[in-house]
């Protein structure tokens, strides 16, 4: 549901929906990549590194994560975990 609310535009709704389903499902790692990705859509910075870092630590080599990542650092301005 969370994604078809994205693929009309509706960040703020999809992402308010993928938290949800991260409050019972904390271990879908893609969903947990997504809800990070709508959280710096929507320049929730501290919501995307969140989700982000929970997510690296399960799977540190989710390239799509890490770009993620450093782009919601780069909204914090966080230089120094950009190059970590």
């Amino acid at each position: 549901f969370s994604h078809a609310l994205y693929e009309k535009g509706l960040l703020e709704e999809s992402f308010e929906f993928s938290c949800k389903y991260i409050e019972f499902n904390p271990s879908d790692l893609e969903m947990l990549y997504f809800t990070s990705y709508l959280a710096r859509k929507t320049k929730r910075w501290n919501d995307a590194i969140e989700m982000g870092e929970r997510l690296r630590i399960r799977k540190r080599n989710h390239t799509d994560n890490l770009v993620n990542l450093i782009k919601a650092y780069e909204g914090i301005g966080n230089r120094d975990r950009m190059r970590y």
